[in-house]
């Protein structure tokens, strides 16, 4: 049987849900407002299957762990993470703009080499941040990289470090088992 579609909540912890922007396979995605401070953020729920198993919540929090300890202009920036009994979210900056995949699918006959290397020398200078951080993201496809401007330039954010894997032990929970595949080949 499937399950009811969920309702959108009208808080998070110390955020007020404003709406929807998005949902994933294991996930649901809010444009929220911290109570306190006024700022406007994008908050990443788990969906309600996966929050209740302990591992998939367990891989849910270590993402924000992994992610909000990597300060990069080219990473999107993870602000806190809210574990409730029966929730747990990663709260994010939020960016206005559009997901990589979302832009390439609406200009198919590619983009001039200027603009290319503007997207991808950054995105290389924040994986080879992560990897100088024993970070490997294993799940790098258009629609983990948000494109966002700042004045007249865009700016491309590394997101979903959902799967990364961890050169050291820096986070001992992060673990896949040998021979397990995550993420696309």
């Amino acid at each position: 049987a499937e399950e009811p579609v969920s309702e959108i909540p009208s808080q998070i912890g110390q955020y007020e849900v404003l709406g929807e922007l998005g949902s994933g396979g294991m996930a649901e995605v809010y444009l929220g407002r911290h109570t306190q401070l006024g700022n406007a953020v994008a908050i990443k729920v788990l969906d309600a299957r996966y929050d209740r198993d302990p591992s998939f919540r367990q891989r849910f929090v270590d993402e924000a762990r992994i992610q909000a300890n990597l300060k990069h202009a080219n990473i999107l920036a993870v602000q806190d993470i809210v574990a409730e009994e029966d929730r747990t979210a990663i709260v994010m900056e939020y960016l206005e703009g559009v997901e990589l995949s979302h832009y390439l699918k609406a200009h198919k006959t590619g983009m001039p080499g200027p603009q290319f290397l503007g997207l991808v020398l950054p995105l290389a200078d924040a994986l080879a941040y992560a990897h100088d951080a024993g970070i490997v993201h294993r799940d790098i496809k258009p629609s983990n990289v948000f494109l966002t401007r700042q004045g007249k330039h865009v700016v491309p954010k590394l997101m979903d470090f959902g799967i990364a894997k961890l050169l050291d032990a820096s986070i001992q929970s992060q673990q896949t088992a040998a021979g397990t595949v995550l993420g696309p080949p």
